[in-house]
């Protein structure tokens, strides 16, 4: 297994413990706790987009612009100086390598946002359906 799929591996883990105690704890209907949950949730799985999303490189020029980040791409970075062949689906390049990476703080922000959304909607589901289990 590469180090890559170990590293997902190991963040949907601990995104799945973070989704499977805000269940928990809202059956008891703390909705502080919960709503904590789900931000750190929302916010580790935004911050793990970055390695599991991909743009492709058609040319010297879509290198030079490459986007990553989930829904909305929120990092940019500069990739020129790998020169594959071209269309070369790229991954983010965390060596310090690349030519620049700029971070579009809005974006992410904006990202965050809608998956924490995603996530209450998700935990709403999940709760209603358990308690609907647990009246029968």
């Amino acid at each position: 297994m590469s180090l890559f799929a170990k590293i997902l591996l190991s963040v949907l883990v601990v995104l799945m413990l973070i989704i499977i105690s805000a269940i928990r704890v809202g059956k008891r209907r703390n909705r502080d706790k919960v709503a904590l949950y789900l931000l750190i949730f929302a916010m580790l799985f935004t911050a793990s987009s970055l390695f599991w999303t991909t743009d492709t490189a058609y040319d010297t020029e879509t290198i030079t612009h490459l986007k990553f980040g989930w829904p909305i791409p929120f990092m940019m970075q500069d990739q020129r100086y790998f020169n594959p062949p071209f269309p070369y689906v790229m991954r983010v390049n965390l060596s310090g390598m690349s030519g620049g990476t700029a971070f579009i703080l809005g974006k992410l922000l904006f990202d965050i946002v809608i998956n924490f959304i995603f996530a209450i909607a998700s935990w709403w589901i999940a709760v209603s359906v358990i308690s609907r289990r647990d009246d029968r």
